[in-house]
């Protein structure tokens, strides 16, 4: 009896173990079974093996490979980019494990896995960001969208997604997460491109920001002096923000490098006029010595002189004469009522002279608004100008029929 339960103990726990070992062998899996299910194409099936495997074999760098390969072929199967983004994060798991290893070829086989689906992910945005055709802009606005997320998660340290990003948002309306992609870029890369930066003050600019691009525009100057893209920037910004004398020193140095510039010529003409009346407004309201006042009449005399041949040269080269012609008119007489208005102020030396000038500079606006007016003859408020600058220098019969077309 005894030696029966022994034996048939002894048979039980030798049978209890032999079903632990069959049962063990079902879930045993090697590298090379796993690489053939890859290559068969179930990657779902040799992911859940790569996954068994790391646990019991954590640091292995050919499994970490593989089941980065893996990851990255189930992430592209997916039709929707958004879908992918999380298969990416898992595999960055793996690839983290390779970029950290000793060796250089497990390094570069991160590299190199990176740089593919960067690759594969920021061109299928930029193919659908460039479609010609604007009415699929919108359709494609969320996928592009979705394939850069994809990008950045998989090599975070391009700045051309963050480019290709902004442009995307700034193409469908979104100025201000623009602006923010590219000052998340600017923030985290020592090395920018200087288009990138120069971008980034072009949006701040245009989202109102005028300090922060002055100043991100002002350091760009400072690296890249001779770059005249970069003072046309810079000087869009001065004159927004109503630094009309910074504005007119950079206009300067752009017409010195390209004289034939009529915009230089119109934007450096305009900020002059600025810049006149608020010197005006200056002498009219301080309390300054005749030596004083003798120096800025001085200047103010050449800064017209230079407003007034910077108009002419606009007026006989602007390719649509009608539009300057009424501009360059307006400042002839909106400047001499401001030296009306200075003369009247005091009773100086310089009163007499600045009522001269302005008779000067309403004699010569004269035949300008004359043109003006044969271009727009049922305008009456072209009429009512030329009548004012007509009863000014006392001709009597021309205000009389001004003011007649006026209906005054």
């Amino acid at each position: 009896m005894t030696n029966f339960l022994t034996r048939t103990a002894g048979i039980l726990l030798v049978f209890g173990f032999f079903f632990a070992l069959l049962g063990c062998s079902t879930q045993v899996y090697t590298l090379e079974q796993t690489k053939e299910t890859f290559d068969a194409g179930d990657y779902e099936r040799a992911l859940e093996k790569t996954n068994r495997l790391l646990r019991e074999d954590p640091e292995n760098e050919s499994l970490h490979l593989l089941n980065a390969r893996i990851l990255k072929n189930i992430a592209l199967r997916q039709e929707q980019p958004e879908t992918r983004l999380n298969y990416y994060r898992e595999m960055e798991y793996s690839l983290d494990h390779l970029s950290a290893s000793e060796s250089n070829e497990w390094i570069l086989e991160s590299d190199n896995l990176r740089q593919y689906v960067w690759d594969e992910e920021y061109g299928a945005a930029e193919r659908l960001l460039t479609q010609e055709d604007a009415g699929s802009f919108s359709q494609n606005f969320s996928p592009v969208i979705a394939h850069l997320k994809n990008a950045l998660q998989v090599h975070p340290d391009n700045p051309k997604t963050y480019n290709l990003k902004a442009t995307a948002y700034y193409r469908n309306g979104d100025l201000q997460l623009a602006v923010e992609t590219l000052q998340t870029a600017y923030n985290q890369f020592d090395q920018l491109p200087v288009e990138m930066k120069e971008k980034l003050a072009f949006l701040l600019l245009e989202e109102g920001q005028l300090e922060k691009s002055i100043d991100l525009y002002q350091i760009l100057l400072d690296e890249h002096p001779e770059n005249d893209d970069i003072k046309h920037g810079l000087v869009n910004a001065y004159i927004l923000n109503e630094q009309h004398d910074a504005s007119i020193e950079l206009l300067r140095e752009l017409l010195a490098s390209d004289q034939d510039n009529i915009p230089y010529h119109e934007a450096l003409a305009t900020e002059l006029f600025f810049y006149i009346q608020t010197s005006v407004n200056d002498m009219a309201e301080g309390d300054f010595s005749d030596e004083e006042l003798l120096a800025r009449h001085e200047n103010l005399m050449s800064d017209l002189d230079e407003a007034e041949n910077l108009y002419q040269y606009v007026q006989e080269n602007h390719p649509n004469p009608a539009e300057i012609t009424f501009i360059t008119a307006a400042f002839y007489k909106n400047t001499a009522n401001h030296l009306i208005t200075l003369a009247n102020s005091g009773d100086t030396e310089l009163s007499e002279r600045f009522k001269d000038k302005a008779n000067e500079l309403l004699s010569r606006s004269i035949p300008i608004w004359e043109q003006v007016a044969e271009r727009n003859p049922e305008n009456p408020e072209i009429w009512r100008s030329m009548y004012q600058i007509y009863s000014h220098l006392d001709m009597t019969e021309e205000a009389e029929e001004a003011r007649s077309k006026a209906n005054m």
